[in-house]
């Protein structure tokens, strides 16, 4: 069966069959997606720090160590606020800058 974006409707019971049917439709459409050029394949065997080091400089640090901003702002924002929002904003940079 062909994905058919109609089913299920809303507020409807759910069919096992139907719903195998709707993702296997979802599977063959994304198999049949043709796969991009193949990217630079890097000589094999070992690493060298050197190397390593190049590959992953400028890339982030930790970024999820940094979690979601659980300030509040009114209308309009306080000194305070906006303050506390820059702190978090440079928590977050120095956590995606890699030094």
């Amino acid at each position: 069966m062909h994905f058919n974006p109609n089913i299920s409707l809303d507020d409807s019971l759910l069919n096992a069959g139907q719903m195998r049917d709707q993702f296997n439709g979802l599977d063959s459409k994304i198999d049949n997606i043709p796969a991009g050029p193949p990217g630079p394949q890097g000589e094999p065997g070992e690493v060298s720090l050197a190397q390593l080091t190049a590959a992953i400089d400028g890339t982030a640090q930790n970024p999820a160590s940094v979690g979601p901003f659980t300030g509040s702002f009114s209308n309009p924002p306080t000194q305070p606020q906006m303050q506390a929002f820059a702190f978090y904003l440079e928590t977050l940079r120095m956590a995606l800058v890699r030094s």
